[in-house]
């Protein structure tokens, strides 16, 4: 299972969790004659839509990792810092220290918050890092000129790309425009006159040849 999938199904737990927790998991107003807890659905509602959007990037990142995992990764920190800042306010009998809201409620919500904090953070890490480390091929500022005749010729100027790991790409251009003599310098056998390739990271001259 890839790893983006696996952070999205706990975001996807993690968002269940809150949306249940006000009312469900953990009591939310102070006790009734009966000995039963009220339910405040006024105060479930902030919550409760913070976890519905949470629920929802989990699923997304869960399904299609690869198109939606660095922005949910992304967003669901000030998430749970929302969920985190919005607990106290949200939870009714907040003031009286006994009530189970108190009690029960409040610290269930600031964990679930924090949790959803922390994976997002390392998510987001593990995004980055990847994507660092999948950078396999880089062109930064590639010139070539030819002479024909008395007459230089501006094959490439000034060209730039970045490939990653597996990554599949179409280059396309008229007749001329320069694209074997880029495939050629991208290659190695064709040297530029201006700019450089780096492979994994190192200079493609350091490699000779």
């Amino acid at each position: 299972m890839r790893l983006q999938r696996i952070f999205g199904i706990l975001f996807l737990v993690l968002g269940l969790l809150l949306f249940l927790t006000p009312g469900t998991l953990a009591p939310v107003c102070p006790m009734k004659p009966d000995g039963s807890f009220m339910k405040c659905h006024w105060m479930d509602v902030a919550e409760q839509s913070i976890a519905v959007v949470v629920i929802f990037g989990g699923l997304l990142a869960a399904l299609w990792p690869a198109a939606f995992s660095d922005g949910i990764a992304a967003m669901n920190p000030a998430l749970g810092a929302e969920s985190f800042a919005l607990a106290k306010s949200l939870i009714g009998g907040y003031r009286v220290h006994e009530m189970a809201c108190n009690l029960y409620t409040r610290p269930l919500i600031y964990m679930l918050s924090g949790l959803l904090m922390a994976v997002s953070a390392v998510a987001l890490c593990c995004r980055l890092a990847g994507r660092q480390s999948m950078e396999e091929l880089r062109a930064e500022g590639l010139c070539k000129r030819f002479l024909r005749g008395k007459r230089e010729v501006k094959a490439l100027q000034d060209a730039s790309l970045c490939l990653g790991r597996g990554e599949l790409v179409f280059l396309t251009g008229e007749s001329g425009s320069g694209k074997t003599t880029l495939l050629k310098i991208l290659a190695g056998p064709l040297k530029p006159d201006g700019g450089r390739v780096l492979v994994s990271g190192r200079d493609s001259a350091a490699f000779g040849g």
